[in-house]
């Protein structure tokens, strides 16, 4: 499958963000018809022993307000997934964050899981890409990975799973820059329902680094007998604005309802 390497960053207003998260979710997700199940979505987002916890969800899970983990501040992070028959099932997680402090060396670490899915069965593979943006003059490295369970698996990592290989990226330095990265599939010899996809985020941004980074990733289960339908990584960056912009722009609605 042929992979879009690299990607432009640019400013966007309200409704554009609104915009550009509409389409790429099509692409990415494509229009599921008739679907058979709605996952359930959780947050899980650590640096050391200082956690926050989001969900559960049924398709979507997100932030509701700015907040702080650790050293770090998140201005929003948020995955969705839907199920449908068309026997690739996957995960998407965004996020926007920035370290404010310098008092732990310890890697932000953002857990999206879905659990509920009921297709495909039998034969598939486990596919990850990811895609970083970053502002600012310094830069660091961008870690993702996915594992994948059979029933409700419990912790993070989730014990026993099928994980797919440890992809990284790291932005160029200077100014606005992006990265993206894919992983080599793995075959699962026997997928039964249900089944649970996990994956994590981490940013290992070192103690003096206050560049802002955007994240997109997706974890993807696709039928052996059906082609791969993983979003290509420039596509990941646009559902990853779309999605951090929608949840921007409800809280600016919101805020002038009141």
């Amino acid at each position: 499958m042929r992979r879009v390497r690299g990607a432009m960053a640019r400013s966007v207003g309200p409704k554009q963000f609104i915009g550009i998260g509409l389409v790429a979710a099509l692409l990415t997700l494509g229009v599921q018809s008739r679907a058979e199940a709605v996952p359930t979505l959780t947050l899980h987002i650590c640096q050391g022993l200082s956690c926050a916890n989001f969900g559960p969800t049924p398709g979507f899970v997100t932030t509701s307000l700015p907040f702080t983990v650790g050293d770090y501040s998140l201005a929003n992070a948020s995955g969705s997934s839907f199920e449908s028959t068309s026997l690739s099932q996957s995960i998407t997680g965004s996020t926007q964050v920035q370290r404010i402090a310098g008092t732990s060396s310890a890697p932000l670490e953002i857990w999206l899981r879905a659990e509920g899915y009921l297709l495909p069965v039998g034969a598939a593979t486990l596919d990850t890409t990811m895609a970083a943006t970053k502002t600012g003059a310094l830069t660091d490295k961008i870690d993702y990975q996915a594992y994948f369970n059979l029933g409700a698996p419990t912790g993070f990592p989730p014990s026993g799973p099928t994980s797919s290989p440890l992809i990284s990226c790291t932005p160029a330095p200077g100014g606005t820059t992006s990265c993206n990265q894919d992983a080599v599939p793995v075959g699962i010899p026997a997928v039964s329902a249900p089944f649970t996809l996990t994956s994590v985020t981490r940013l290992n941004i070192a103690a003096d680094d206050r560049s802002l980074y955007g994240t997109s990733g997706q974890v993807s289960v696709t039928s052996a007998s059906s082609p791969s339908q993983v979003p290509e990584a420039g596509t990941l960056l646009l559902l990853g604005t779309g999605l951090v912009g929608l949840g921007g722009y409800a809280r600016h609605r919101l805020k002038r309802t009141k």
